[in-house]
């Protein structure tokens, strides 16, 4: 988990690069994007934010695992 007590401290560019290299590593990584108010991870990789972590909270869809959007290889 990645947070701290202000906003622009680069929570979001820390945890998108860390995933990036564990992935390049080969390990399998999730990295969820868990500000429901200012989501920004989906931008980093270029994703669009139409299903996600808070659409499986609301019941919007059955299986969370349509939340799970793969960019690369093990991300």
């Amino acid at each position: 988990m990645v947070t701290s007590a202000m906003l622009g401290e680069g929570k979001s560019t820390v945890s998108g690069n860390l995933a990036v290299e564990y992935a390049k590593e080969g390990k399998q990584v999730l990295l969820v994007d868990a500000d429901l108010r200012r989501a920004t991870i989906h931008k980093t990789f270029g994703l669009k934010n139409h299903k996600g972590l808070s659409s499986w909270l609301a019941n919007q869809m059955d299986d969370v695992n349509d939340a799970i959007h793969p960019v690369i290889g093990n991300l």
